[in-house]
């Protein structure tokens, strides 16, 4: 007669039993879920017959041997099968160590297939750089990434770096790296699908004019980013090419930053075209107002260069920072392709919101097409405004909204509710016509905590009473930010 527990063990098999596929396709999601490459070692040792499955499908599972500056790279790579090598090497600023296991790594430049260098000092920089001076031939993904003081310290990459050659390379990132032969590598990587190009120093600076010569065999690529630490040169007029035309498709790309001068960014923007773009964060470090114009021909325009539509936004979200503003647009029905524009302002007195407006402007549109919301927040501890902006005056806040007037919703944080309530006051002590030239489309009013009691409160009461006295109702309602999207 069978038992209780007889049925419980009905599906219970011991694992000796399970096919070698079957264990295979256990070690591949085992593999894919851990948090370090080198885990596959594990299964080494549980008995013989895990380590062969494992070592006989090295390309299955994605098998590494994992160099840091801790492993004894000479005696490891004597005891392993011939696999793939990642060299991760992240000692500290002030390390040496281990500089040795990783030039051992890279004299076996045929089976490297991803460096990471985090930290060098200049003695580790100099002679992981020496090393790289060879082919890659499997070589996917390059991080390198320099800290330290960089008013001292110049790490830069030399013409011979690869032998000038990269064709099996996917992802390329630099921080704060000199590398001023990089369009001639990047002409030889066909399949490159991510170049972060960040906290490029002075010495790295590479002409526009030179980026869109690498852009255009780029074809594959999904994310570009380029940084800039200080505002590159402004390049000889006499030297600067027009735009290519066609410009260059990118079919591919859905992320672009960029962090530079304004002329810079115009050169790129007139030369591709981005039919796949999702997201793209344009920080300006010298906005300069002549180059205004010339950006916002290129911005909004669909017949000129449709990379960025703001006809097909209707919603804003505008973060005051420290030194920044930053404006998001965006899209209520996350059209077109689901694309969100940041752009971002150092702030350099209240000038730099009316370069904002200018920059969203163009002959054909006296104001941002926003129909939707617009949101003003603050990123600051404690959710106070930074100072220029709680010293901003009435008249210079009011002129700020009156570039939203289609907006139907606004959303308002604690920090900025502060600034923006005796703004709002005013509005309520003018009459007919004249208190409608601010937000005259406006239905919905959300502020972050607010209560039926207090100064700021009782500011904008004052301003939904003077509305509905006009006949233009306005809803107020709490803000909940993690519940809320604009």
């Amino acid at each position: 007669m069978q038992t209780a527990a007889d049925c419980c063990d009905l599906g219970n098999v011991a694992i000796d039993v399970i096919p070698d596929e079957v264990l295979l396709e256990i070690f591949d999601f085992y593999l894919c879920e851990a948090e370090k490459e080198e885990d596959w070692e594990t299964l080494l040792h549980v008995c013989r017959r895990w380590r062969y499955i494992v070592l006989a499908a090295p390309h299955r599972l994605e098998l590494r041997i994992v160099c840091t500056d801790g492993t004894p790279t000479r005696e490891m790579l004597d005891i392993w099968p011939e696999l793939p090598i990642f060299l991760r090497w992240s000692p500290g600023f002030e390390d040496d160590s281990g500089v040795d296991n990783a030039v051992a790594a890279l004299e076996h430049n045929d089976r490297v297939c991803e460096i990471f260098v985090e930290e060098p000092t200049c003695y580790g920089w100099e002679r992981i750089v020496a090393a790289m001076q060879h082919p890659f031939p499997i070589l996917t993904n390059i991080f390198l990434w320099a800290f330290g003081d960089y008013s001292e310290t110049d790490f830069e990459l030399p013409d011979s770096l690869l032998c000038g050659s990269a064709t099996s390379l996917q992802s390329l990132s630099l921080l704060c790296v000199s590398f001023p032969s990089l369009p001639n590598l990047l002409l030889s990587t066909p399949n490159l699908v991510c170049l972060r190009l960040r906290d490029i120093p002075p010495a790295g600076y590479i002409s526009s004019a030179a980026m869109i010569d690498c852009l255009s065999s780029l074809t594959k690529l999904e994310e570009l980013k380029i940084v800039f630490q200080s505002p590159p040169p402004r390049p000889d007029q006499e030297t600067r090419r027009p735009p290519p035309s066609p410009p260059i498709v990118l079919p591919a790309l859905d992320t672009f930053v960029f962090e530079g001068g304004s002329e810079y960014l115009a050169d790129i923007f007139a030369s591709i075209y981005t039919p796949s773009l999702q997201y793209s964060k344009i920080t300006f470090l010298n906005l300069v107002v002549s180059h205004i114009s010339r950006i916002s021909s290129l911005i909004g325009c669909s017949s000129t260069n449709p990379n960025f539509p703001i006809e097909g936004f209707d919603r804003a979200y505008i973060l005051f920072n420290h030194d920044f503003i930053d404006i998001t647009f965006s899209s209520r029905k996350r059209t077109p392709g689901r694309m969100s524009l940041v752009f971002s302002i150092q702030y350099m007195g209240i000038e730099s919101f009316w370069q904002f407006r200018s920059l969203i402007r163009d002959e054909h549109r006296s104001s941002p097409p926003f129909t939707y919301g617009v949101g003003f927040d603050v990123r600051r501890p404690g959710d106070h405004p930074p100072l220029w902006a709680a010293r901003m005056a009435n008249a210079r806040w009011l002129e700020l909204l009156r570039h939203f007037a289609p907006v139907k919703r606004l959303y308002l944080s604690e920090g900025v509710a502060l600034c923006l309530a005796p703004a709002l006051r005013g509005l309520a002590g003018e009459s007919g016509v004249t208190g409608l030239t601010v937000l005259p489309a406006l239905q919905n009013l959300f502020v972050e905590g607010f209560q039926q009691s207090g100064p700021v409160e009782e500011a904008i009461g004052e301003f939904v009473a003077a509305r509905r006295l006009s006949g233009h109702l306005v809803d107020v309602q709490r803000w909940v930010k993690k519940r809320v999207n604009l």
